[in-house]
């Protein structure tokens, strides 16, 4: 009791201000005898609260107690000079963005971390970071870019979706392997913090590599959302029948697995029909569109967030998995020409799971030639004009005669397309040539021509997707000879669209997905809700 007093009795002084941070623990941006005594009562256990370190160390020593208390009193009276505010400083790489319309790439040397972020050449095209502040306050932004255009490519920042800077020049800096930074200075507030940096015009933004913050603020990185390599999810749809002597898509199950870092391990790795599971680190750029033959019983998939590559695959085998990879610019091999997948003939058992396509010259995934028994699960689709082709010809007898088959499992073209985003394409989402494919749980938004088209013959079950301003919804390219038909049941349609009735078809043409394997499908309002966070590269499932 007798201590107690002697602290209270030292510190009730009448007061006078002096601005500082550390030591103004209760955020009046001033240093008074409120703040000693907050500390003294906390010390003595009269005041439950817990002090920030950071705001509450007078001394350096990283713990808030009565000396701390006494420095502030002396602070106060005059008899010493307020301690220096610390600066803290944080760097975030660029690749640990949330971007749109970009991608991360390890092209021109001179970047920090594994790459740095590429936008597409539009306006509103972000990068956009997540940092805690432990106080409100200003901090300094150092970007760190490239920019080998002519021109300047002028970015805003908002914090928390509020516009705080409404330009930033980032000027040319002769070309892309020159790296220098911007800088700028915002406020944070106390806890959480969405940073944005928003390209304003046509020609996109620059090459970005890493932002710094620095404040006298802590400052930090939110804890990470584990995100592991979506290996065993679990194969749904066509991919997983017992059929044709394959029971489901297994890929390189059972066969040794096989790291990879460059392009010819790559190749060197899937060039022969050994089971085997081949991950791939980091990017890999080839700087030349092409195609990687990959043959039977493999499974190829991304390492951490998931792999960049700048080329596309051929599938050449049968019972194949490609997981959690960003491919764009697909490249040439085939007649179809710049794909991101394409298949070899008469070809079965395939899943694509989790990865990521865009900007690929012709189709991102299309499994044409008589391919069956494929499940293209939780990917994202953008920057894309062709996305899904599925049968390539009307004029294919082989897949004609297959539906004269009562079962489906003797059918060509048996696909499963599900809880995939199509986010800003054109069409094929998928267009359909004969088969049966199953069609459910995917998220159409701001399509550029239709969504699902459906051709000669096509058998498509529509069931639970989510269309927003998806334009037409089901287009038809058959012909009243060879009809093709769309049974959609339980979608949820929104926002502007138009053709969003089916044509269900009736007797020996009908067909349930659940007669041939087992699924449970969400529902389409789930989907709206919640399928962004799930799908493309580096995601994993509910």
């Amino acid at each position: 009791m007798k201590k107690r007093l002697l602290v209270l009795v030292f510190l009730m002084i009448v007061s006078t201000v002096l601005f500082a941070r550390i030591g103004d623990v209760n955020g009046d941006s001033e240093i008074t005898i409120v703040d000693a005594l907050l500390v003294a009562q906390y010390y003595v256990n009269m005041n439950p609260q817990n002090f920030n370190v950071d705001v509450g160390d007078m001394n350096g020593d990283n713990v808030v107690n009565i000396v701390d208390a006494l420095l502030m009193a002396q602070v106060y009276i005059g008899l010493i000079e307020p301690p220096e505010e610390k600066t803290n400083t944080i760097t975030i790489e660029a690749e640990e963005a949330y971007s749109n319309d970009a991608v991360v790439e390890s092209e021109y040397p001179g970047y920090s971390g594994r790459g740095y972020i590429n936008t597409a050449n539009v306006s509103g095209a972000y990068v956009e970071w997540i940092v805690n502040s432990s106080a409100a306050g200003n901090v300094d932004l150092f970007i760190t870019f490239a920019n080998g255009g002519s021109s300047s490519r002028p970015m805003e920042i908002l914090v928390n979706n509020a516009v705080v800077v409404s330009r930033v020049e980032f000027s040319s800096t002769a070309d892309w392997q020159s790296w220098t930074s911007a800088s700028a200075s915002v406020a944070l507030v106390s806890g959480q913090n969405i940073l944005r940096f928003n390209s304003l015009t046509s020609g996109g933004a620059p090459n970005l590599d890493k932002l710094v913050l620095s404040g006298s603020q802590l400052i930090t990185i939110p804890a990470a959302t584990p995100s592991p390599v979506p290996v065993d999810l679990g194969i749904v749809g066509w991919g997983s029948v017992n059929y044709l002597n394959q029971n489901g898509t297994s890929g390189g199950a059972g066969g040794e697995t096989v790291d990879v870092y460059d392009f010819n391990a790559l190749k060197n790795a899937v060039s022969d029909s050994t089971p085997r599971t081949v991950i791939i680190h980091g990017n890999i750029a080839t700087g030349t569109p092409q195609q990687v033959n990959v043959y039977a019983n493999k499974t190829i998939i991304g390492d951490g967030n998931g792999a960049y590559l700048d080329f596309g695959f051929y599938m050449r085998g049968n019972n194949i998995i490609l997981k959690n990879l960003d491919i764009w610019n697909g490249g040439a091999g085939d007649e179809e020409g710049y794909d991101g997948i394409s298949w070899a003939s008469n070809l079965h058992h395939f899943w694509i799971d989790h990865c990521t396509f865009h900007s690929c010259t012709d189709g991102a995934v299309d499994p044409t030639r008589n391919v069956r028994f494929v499940t293209i699960s939780y990917c994202r689709f953008y920057d894309q004009i062709k996305t899904m082709l599925i049968g390539s010809t009307d004029d294919d007898p082989d897949a004609r005669n297959a539906q004269n088959n009562s079962s489906k499992n003797e059918w060509h073209y048996t696909v499963t397309v599900h809880h995939n985003w199509f986010q800003q394409t054109s069409q094929r989402h998928p267009r359909v040539r004969f088969g049966a494919v199953h069609v459910y749980n995917n998220y159409y938004e701001g399509l550029g021509t239709y969504a699902i088209g459906r051709g000669d013959r096509a058998n498509i079950y529509s069931e639970a997707n989510y269309f927003y301003n998806a334009k037409q919804c089901f287009a038809a390219y058959d012909d009243s000879s060879n009809p093709g038909y769309v049974d959609d049941v339980n979608s949820l349609f929104e926002g502007s669209n138009s053709n969003t009735g089916d044509n269900p078809p009736s007797g020996s043409w009908v067909w349930r997905p659940s007669d041939y394997y087992q699924y449970t499908a969400h529902s389409a309002s789930w989907i709206k809700s919640n399928l962004k966070n799930y799908a493309g590269a580096g995601k994993v499932n509910p």
